[in-house]
């Protein structure tokens, strides 16, 4: 079994859980919302933030990586969305907080030699 640092298990499973809730988020928004294009936006994070709890769970440098590139422009969109409606404040707090969480735990990833790369098995 191999030992982890504490701040690399308590990165992830801040991510799991950051991850958990903006998915479960989503799926409110797009619950309660009127504005169609409110739910596919929600939709479509959501399904992203479940490759971004895959990639999170399976310790994987390139999902995490990707999921906070696509976090981050997300804050953008939500910042420039927070510029016009006061109601997405919070939006950005969450998606700036999901975006650093999950950069900080890619390099965590790629500085304790974790799963970066695909693996074969062979017989």
């Amino acid at each position: 079994m191999e030992t982890r640092s504490k701040i690399f298990r308590y990165q992830k499973w801040t991510l799991l859980s950051l991850t958990s809730m903006l998915i479960m988020s989503c799926i409110l928004i797009s619950a309660i919302s009127e504005l169609n294009s409110l739910i596919g936006l929600s939709i479509i994070v959501a399904i992203i933030s479940v490759f971004g709890l895959i990639g999170a769970y399976q310790e994987h440098f390139w999902y995490t990586l990707t999921y906070g590139a696509f976090m981050l422009s997300n804050t953008i969109a939500s910042l420039y969305l927070a510029s016009k409606y006061s109601a997405f404040w919070l939006s950005v707090a969450i998606n700036f907080s999901v975006s650093v969480v999950a950069f900080c735990f890619s390099r965590s990833i790629r500085t304790e030699g974790a799963n970066t790369e695909a693996v074969y098995v062979t017989n």
